[in-house]
């Protein structure tokens, strides 16, 4: 979409939906910091109490604890889709003493 279409999409979705957009700044290597939570059956990714965006259970194929500060989500992968880029992996950092994503701390 250029510049033009993501103004007219804005403007639309306030016009239609009462909603606004902004601009975020978005570290761009792939790392971001925030909170994660599972809401009813999505998991919601937040930064300063705000969405950011919201993962459908039904789209997380498998969960695993990758090491004891990693949590790693698997997508389900269509492998008859064309297009050449698909998200199939996301890991999210998991800081010592986090109650909520603790794993079995071998010491």
């Amino acid at each position: 979409v250029d510049a033009g279409g993501a103004q007219a999409a804005c403007e639309y979705g306030a016009k239609a939906f009462g909603c606004s957009s902004g601009e975020n700044a978005t570290n761009v290597n792939g790392r971001n910091w925030g909170e994660i939570a599972v809401v009813g059956n999505s998991a919601v990714f937040e930064v300063d109490g705000k969405t950011q965006f919201e993962l459908d259970g039904a789209q997380i194929a498998e969960c695993t604890m990758a090491g004891k500060n990693e949590v790693v989500f698997q997508f389900h992968n269509d492998d008859t889709v064309t297009e050449k880029d698909a998200l199939v992996e996301m890991s999210f950092y998991v800081p010592p003493g986090n109650e909520m994503w603790a794993g079995n701390d071998v010491e």
